[in-house]
Formats: structure tokens, C-alpha cells, sequence
């Protein structure tokens, strides 16, 4: 999963919302550095990736897109899913992804200073140009996906993966909606009762 989910699924407690936001950007070895909290979130984290690439129906939506998106496949998987995400965000959160969105910047920002040089100039672009709204929008998609292709060191079709992806689009969002489920059950599990989730 992306951004938004990630930051979706932390609930409303801002230091594991800051840990799972990092998670893709510190090694373990580093966590020790971080509060409980903040080091709970990167678990979270790491519990969504895990979750993630073992569940039959992101495997299915990977193999459909192989032959498009070879490697990047998982790639292109968890930005899609971040799109359906925010397509149906209402039947997920009762706060409007407009308001949500610019809410989770301001949330992030106490942290800046915790936050590797590297996440920081992130963080400042991604707040900048609004990708968690963005990312509802085919277009914040293709813009998405552009970026990614365009960092790369390798050949990819990402920058085309929508259009690649369209025959099978309403596949895709299935595998998304049964499989989100299914996390979101992972989580209330891993955090516990006393965790204020959205779901």
C-alpha cells in the first residue's frame, strides 16, 4: 500500500500515523532511535507490507498486470490501490478527503524534525502538491506513476500503466475492496481495542 493508506490505517494517534509514514524509509536497525509510539507505527508498517504482498487477491492483481508491468508490478499495484482508496474514500472515513488530506500534513509537520533529510524534502513535496488528494484523480495518478518511471534507474511502461490497465479496471478495484477488508481486520487485530481506528 501507498501513502494514504498508510496514514488510513494509523487511526488517530499522531506518533504511530509519523512511525508507519516512515516505515519505507528507515532500516530496523534504526527504529531503537524512535518512541514506543513512533516505533508501534513502524511495526504497523511493516505488519501492512507484509499483510499486503502475502494476500491472493494482490497476488492476482500482480499477475494481471505482469505482462504490462513486469517488476514494477508491485509498484504500480500499491498506487492503484491508494487511487481506489481515494476514490471510495467516503465508504472509509466520515471526514471528507479534501479536509483528511490537508489534516495529515499538519498532523506530520511536529515531526519534521524527526524526520530523515531525505523524508523531509519528500514530506515538503508531497504537502505542497497535495498527493493523498491527487491521488483520486486519474490524472494525480498518471502524474504518479510518470514520477516513479521517471526515477527509476530501469526501462518501465508506468508511465503508461492506466492505460494499460483500463481493460481490466473494474478487476483490479475488486481484488482492491476484498482485500481492504482483510487489512483492515489485520490492524484492528495488531492495534488492539483501545486504538481509535476509522474502521
Amino acid at each position: 500500500m501507498n501513502y494514504l493508506a498508510h496514514l488510513y490505517l494509523s487511526g488517530e494517534d499522531d506518533a504511530v500515523r509519523f512511525g508507519n509514514y516512515l516505515g519505507d524509509h528507515l532500516r530496523r536497525s534504526q527504529w531503537a532511535q524512535y518512541p514506543e509510539k513512533v516505533r508501534l507505527g513502524l511495526e504497523l508498517h511493516a505488519l501492512i507490507d507484509e499483510t499486503t504482498d502475502r494476500h491472493p487477491r494482490v497476488h492476482a492483481s500482480r499477475q494481471r498486470m505482469r505482462p504490462s508491468q513486469h517488476k514494477f508490478s508491485p509498484v504500480v499495484q500499491d498506487l492503484l490501490y491508494d487511487h481506489f482508496l481515494a476514490v471510495q474514500w467516503n465508504q472509509f472515513h466520515p471526514v471528507a478527503l479534501t479536509e483528511y488530506s490537508v489534516d495529515a500534513y499538519r498532523r506530520l509537520e511536529p515531526y519534521r524534525e524527526a524526520m530523515p533529510a531525505g523524508v523531509i524534502r519528500m514530506y515538503e513535496h508531497m504537502s505542497q502538491h497535495n498527493w493523498l488528494l491527487s491521488y483520486a484523480e486519474t490524472d494525480g495518478l498518471n502524474q504518479a506513476l510518470g514520477g516513479m518511471a521517471r526515477r527509476t534507474r530501469f526501462a518501465s511502461n508506468m508511465a503508461t500503466a492506466v492505460q494499460d490497465l483500463a481493460p481490466e479496471w473494474g478487476a483490479y478495484e475488486e481484488d482492491f475492496l476484498t482485500f481492504f477488508l482483510d487489512l483492515q481486520a489485520e490492524v484492528r487485530r495488531f492495534l488492539g481495542p483501545e486504538f481509535n481506528l476509522p474502521f
